[in-house]
């Protein structure tokens, strides 16, 4: 037979083309592949080659990520650059604030007090105008007035920033410190626009606020001196006069300076007559033993305005005490029809009684069965003590200062009681402790007859001063 039919290739040669090459350097896919079979050519586990070749695929592509992101925030920043760079060159074509709509949209909508509608056009305007001192007080005040605390006093604090010289801003956030119940800072921030601008057309409302805020920190000289400034707004609405003239009225008749008050409260009328103006001045007439002048303005402050139950409630003890017993407890007994439970009104009608004080302690223990009321149990102690019962009476009293331990009538009730028990040293201790609460004369004329018995004639003398 022929060779070409016949040949046969050699062993070795055919041993060369099956059998593998274990030196040959394998490729990925090829490692892929076999170690799905789980054996390579020499028999080994390819798995960790896989698991390896995949990490290092999750990091190329996490490496190509972050670099796309870096040229992408890049491009960005320069966008962003380039923007400013190309506003700021071209700021001058923009409107001047004043001639711009959206300025007068703003204002607009301030005026009418649509602060919802001026806070969207004030957003525009600080994009477009940021270094703007109005326009961050414009935004600030309309923050405040929808309540927005925090965003007002960033705006305030931002417009200082810019111009610290100017009031504007501290009186904004002074406003916003007092809402915010942030007293002492309120303080600091109106005092300091008051310094920079006593003009400005926020004084008269900081005067006020800082007024109230030394009132209720105790300082009533403080308060009197901005009641004083603020009168000085006499340009102003005459309402706003007679609201502070009442205002430093007020604080005159805590100093116990009662004349002075009165004063005030009159003048206060003449400009607005109010019910509550003539609630206070009745008071002083009261103290001052004026008692047909205190009924006169207790009846103009219900004419004014029938509801006032303190001024109700004022009258009858007037009325009482002119011995106009009939009218006062017709008063009283009005007051009881509409409300059968009125402590107060019977409590008061102690005084109402013709000195009848055994019929006022039932009506008295009447209301102590409600309610172991501070009035009641006071007026039974004043009844014990006419009636004689002074130990009853000093626990009554007691009583009344546990509840209210700053009440100076209370002090003068419990002193005169231990007046009449010849209890000289502790009648002193009372009436001392009612004139610090409460500057009165009936504390001093008490105070004054002590002393003359005690032969202290110059304090018995300092007191009848007061009486002048």
């Amino acid at each position: 037979m022929s060779s070409t039919f016949c040949d046969v290739t050699p062993e070795s040669s055919i041993l060369n083309r099956t059998r593998p090459n274990h030196n040959a350097e394998t490729s990925p896919i090829e490692r892929r592949y076999t170690s799905y079979n789980g054996l390579n050519s020499n028999g080994k586990n390819q798995n960790n080659h896989f698991r390896e070749d995949n990490r290092r695929e999750d990091n190329r592509r996490e490496d190509n990520r972050r670099e796309d992101n870096r040229r992408e925030n890049n491009r960005r920043e320069n966008n962003r650059r380039e923007d400013n760079h190309s506003r700021s060159k071209l700021s001058f074509l923009k409107f001047p604030k004043s001639i711009n709509p959206t300025n007068a949209k703003a204002l607009r909508a301030l005026k009418a007090k649509d602060y919802t509608q001026a806070l969207k056009y004030l957003n525009e305007l600080v994009h477009d105008y940021p270094d703007s001192y109005n326009v961050r007080c414009d935004r600030s005040e309309a923050h405040f007035h929808l309540g927005k605390l925090e965003f007002a006093r960033r705006d305030a604090a931002s417009a200082m920033s810019r111009k610290p010289e100017k009031s504007r801003a501290y009186y904004i956030r002074g406003f916003v410190y007092e809402r915010a119940e942030m007293f002492p800072e309120a303080l600091n921030d109106l005092n300091s626009g008051l310094t920079r601008s006593p003009n400005d057309p926020n004084a008269f409302e900081a005067l006020k606020i800082c007024a109230k805020l030394y009132y209720q920190n105790g300082d009533l000289d403080q308060t009197i001196d901005k009641l004083n400034e603020a009168l000085k707004f006499e340009q102003r609405m005459k309402l706003n006069k007679a609201k502070v003239l009442k205002l430093r009225g007020i604080m005159f008749k805590g100093l116990g300076r009662f004349k002075e008050a009165r004063e005030d409260f009159t003048k206060a009328l003449e400009i607005k007559e109010k019910a509550s103006t003539y609630r206070y001045r009745s008071q002083i007439h009261v103290v001052l033993k004026n008692l047909e002048a205190a009924l006169y303005d207790l009846n103009y402050a219900l004419r004014l305005d029938n509801d006032d139950k303190e001024a109700a409630a004022l009258k009858n003890k007037v009325l009482s005490q002119l011995k106009k017993f009939n009218e006062a407890l017709m008063g009283l007994n009005k007051t009881l029809e509409s409300n059968p439970y009125d402590i107060s009104a019977l409590s008061e009608r102690v005084y109402t009684l013709k000195n009848d004080y055994n019929k006022a302690i039932l009506n008295l223990e009447r209301s102590i069965s409600i309610e172991p009321h501070a009035s009641a149990l006071r007026y039974r102690g004043i009844s014990n003590s006419k009636l004689g019962n002074y130990q009853n009476s000093i626990n009554d009293f007691n009583q009344v200062l546990i509840m209210k331990p700053s009440n100076s009538n209370v002090y003068y009730d419990r002193g005169e009681t231990y007046y009449k028990l010849l209890n000289y040293s502790k009648s002193l201790e009372d009436l001392n402790k009612s004139l610090e609460y409460d500057e009165n004369i009936n504390s001093h004329k008490l105070r004054a007859k002590i002393y003359e018995q005690l032969k202290e004639y110059e304090k018995s003398r300092n007191d009848l001063d007061h009486l002048k």
